[in-house]
């Protein structure tokens, strides 16, 4: 064991009762941050979400021959990411100052990588694209033309416990021909040289597609004495490997040494792997690093990522989540952005229904004011929406949802419901839900009956309406005319 690292197996004091590894261990090429879970319901905290609405990429710098140990990288560049959501820190883990909080872009192939001609051979861009619910959606769209990697991880100063990460991942249509070496990773995390867990895309030879999900002792940092051990193994043809769609990655991690050790993964809400049992390493090294984007495999590869989240347990109780909603009782980080996750056709069509996560990738604002995301006000929860203006009689500032984000049916009746709260009001607010065809035009716009005006407490208001012949999509609005303020909170659109 290096004599810099230091390693503390103790009991944590989670009611899991996994090992907590620390260590002074620092990596210099990777960085990534962990994931561990446990068998248990209990609250889930969000350490953080990215879905790029915000990001911005550099060019790529440093470019640069280079040399691995095993002489297999020729050259190196990096491209730093802005505003992606991924936090400089990282709640329990720490970030690695001597690591990497950007792309790495690796070359097996070529020596001859410049600054100025890096995008001939590594490309990362911020795309509007169609995302999971059918809607746009912001998304890193990563391309590579040469044989090695380019990817995105951290390094952890720490490992901080349970980790559960999800993300949305879109594969080209022509991924079996673009994996000429067979293979195409989708998820992994490394110690410092004793173990690592991966997700996989392979092609046999028939070119056919399947998940591999395997776990060992190799993680480029020498082998233990023993050599090369797999310690778990898993080829899963029976779930699909979608090209062209969205899928969506599940992993969970519950690092021990003891039996109750679980490494697992899913894709679209099914289990292709479930490892239980130890999972600890020759030397009982932490995670070091995590990659949460990586575009590896054959020479020409590229893909399509967003809705990236971490959280210290399993937000929905139970491994998968799939598509069901995610609860977290403590935001450690700003959740400046959130994911992506498609409305279900039964139960509550609204999204965000309490607004307790970024509203800006549901809803959107129009008029003349100042439009926020109130953290001080709520109905339940602890955030709102607010409207502040002082626009004279007639106007009209609003909220409202994104005009596809809810698909309707003709003939159904959808009934509304929103709690108001106002002040100072010289006109009134009130609810609206009104539809639209597939081609955008408005069918029609339905007002609640009850409004508020003046100054009120909070107060339910809700309307009735029957989509119109050609519906495909409702919209709902949170009006405010006049001047004033209003606050909006726990939405609810529902059919008969």
């Amino acid at each position: 064991m290096p004599k810099n690292t230091q390693i503390d197996t103790r009991q944590s004091d989670r009611s899991c009762g996994e090992h907590t590894l620390l260590s002074t261990f620092r990596s210099t090429l990777f960085l990534a941050p962990l994931l561990l879970l446990c068998n248990s319901a209990s609250a889930a905290n969000l350490i953080f979400k990215s879905d790029f609405s915000k990001a911005t990429i550099a060019p790529s710098y440093g470019c640069g021959s280079a040399s691995s140990t095993s002489g297999e990288v020729k050259a190196i560049c990096k491209q730093k990411v802005t505003n992606g959501g991924f936090p400089a820190s990282f709640s329990g883990w720490g970030i690695d100052p001597n690591g990497l909080s950007e792309f790495l872009q690796l070359s097996y192939q070529y020596s001859n990588i410049t600054n100025s001609n890096a995008s001939n051979y590594f490309k990362n861009e911020i795309q509007t694209v169609t995302g999971p619910n059918g809607t746009p959606i912001k998304a890193l769209y990563t391309w590579k033309n040469t044989g090695g990697t380019g990817s995105y991880n951290y390094a952890t100063a720490q490992e901080g416990g349970n980790l559960y990460y999800r993300y949305w991942l879109k594969m080209p249509t022509d991924l079996p021909k673009l994996l000429t070496n067979g293979w195409t990773p989708v998820f992994s995390w490394k110690t410092a040289g004793d173990y690592r867990f991966e997700v996989y895309i392979y092609k046999n030879s028939a070119g056919t597609l399947y998940w591999h999900v395997q776990a060992d002792n190799e993680a480029n940092g020498g082998k233990p004495p023993s050599g090369q051990l797999i310690k778990f193994y898993e080829k899963n043809s029976t779930e699909p490997v979608p090209l062209g769609k969205w899928i969506l990655v599940e992993t969970w991690t519950h690092r021990s040494a003891g039996s109750d050790g679980r490494l697992a993964a899913a894709i679209n809400g099914k289990i292709i792997a479930d490892f239980k049992g130890p999972n600890m390493g020759y030397w009982k090294r932490r995670i070091n690093r995590i990659a949460i984007i990586q575009n590896y495999g054959g020479q020409l590869n590229y893909r399509w990522v967003t809705g990236h989240e971490a959280w210290d347990a399993i937000p929905c109780g139970a491994f998968p989540c799939g598509n069901s909603a995610s609860v977290a009782t403590t935001v450690n980080n700003d959740p400046s952005v959130s994911t992506v996750t498609p409305t279900t056709s039964t139960g509550n069509l609204a999204p965000n229904p309490s607004f307790e996560s970024d509203p800006a990738i549901d809803y959107f604002t129009h008029g003349t004011g100042t439009f926020s995301w109130a953290k001080d006000v709520a109905h339940t929860g602890k955030a709102s929406l607010k409207i502040v203006s002082s626009q004279p009689n007639g106007a009209i500032t609003r909220w409202l949802s994104r005009t596809k984000r809810i698909t309707a049916t003709a003939g159904e009746t959808y009934t509304a419901t929103a709690w108001l709260k106002s002040q100072n009001l010289a006109q009134n607010g009130m609810l609206t839900i009104n539809f639209w065809n597939s081609s955008g035009q408005h069918l029609g716009s339905y007002n609640s009956p009850t409004q508020v005006r003046g100054t009120s407490n909070w107060t339910p208001v809700s309307v009735d309406a029957m989509a119109p012949l050609g519906s495909a999509y409702a919209r709902v609005e949170f009006r405010l005319y006049g001047s004033g303020t209003l606050w909006v909170d726990d939405i609810s659109l529902t059919t008969q």
